[in-house]
């Protein structure tokens, strides 16, 4: 589970799906309930806050009843609109990388939940295979059954950092003869997967967020990065684990570094 580090890329399907738009503000508050769900559960902040943010400012402060509100209205919606924009930027199939072992993770949907062995031969297969709104919910801060790689968060970050453009990563960068002179194919250097065309308002508001985590007082990673050289952008994520352990978790940072404006 990708953990709070994956707020960006939810930002990126709320954006591009119509749910927030330039200047859009959500309550952060200490816990949301979502009205589709009848059990009325209460999903909760990591922290305590009674605010209403704008996207940058979730970022900042890593707000997850911010994005909870989002991966709600996703659900409110039923048209998978959010798996589409997350598998876009990468996520969901093994990244097309010029070694082998790139595996694909899972963009969870009601459709895999509702075939999912697991699920459909367990005790209570008329509840467990339903899409429920905490699917959605809990997506949008990078949990529940969702799974990425970190070589699938660089290629969904870049894209973040360079306009849209969903790179393909590559370790081999030229290919020469034994003498060292250039050989057939000379320079390796692979066409991009796709272009998400992302608007700049929205770039401009998760930049400013990223930055914002890594250098405002209230930054969750200003610890680290505040006075740090060159420019780091970037978001922290601390995903819990169904294990039998005190305080386990995965802890993640995403995110890249900018010398005089351009990224290194």
């Amino acid at each position: 589970p990708a953990g709070s580090t994956f707020k960006p890329i939810a930002a990126v399907a709320a954006w591009m799906s119509g749910l927030i738009g330039p200047g859009s503000t959500r309550q952060c508050t200490t816990f949301f309930q979502s009205p589709h769900d009848f059990s009325h559960h209460k999903f909760f902040n990591w922290g305590p806050e009674n605010s209403v943010i704008g996207l940058s400012k979730a970022l900042e402060i890593s707000c997850d009843t911010y994005f909870y509100r989002l991966g709600d209205e996703f659900y409110g919606r039923h048209n998978l609109q959010f798996q589409s924009w997350i598998r876009k930027l990468g996520y969901g199939t093994p990244p097309p990388v010029d070694i082998p072992g790139a595996v694909g993770g899972l963009v969870p949907d009601p459709h895999w939940k509702a075939h999912y062995p697991l699920f459909v031969n367990g005790p209570n297969p008329s509840i467990d295979t339903i899409w429920e709104p905490g699917d959605d919910i809990q997506m949008a801060i990078g949990q529940g059954y969702l799974l990425v790689t970190p070589l699938q968060q660089a290629v969904a970050y870049s894209a973040l950092e360079n306009g849209g453009t969903v790179v393909t990563p590559h370790v081999v960068q030229s290919i020469t003869g034994p003498d060292g002179s250039p050989a057939s194919g000379g320079n390796v250097a692979p066409k991009p997967q796709r272009q998400l065309n992302l608007p700049v308002s929205l770039l401009d508001e998760i930049k400013t967020g990223l930055y914002g985590a890594t250098h405002a007082s209230d930054g969750t990673s200003t610890s680290t990065f505040g006075n740090f050289q060159p420019t780091v952008y970037g978001k922290t994520g601390t995903a819990e684990v169904p294990q039998d352990c005190t305080n386990c978790s995965d802890a993640w940072w995403a995110g890249w570094a900018e010398q005089n404006g351009h990224p290194l």
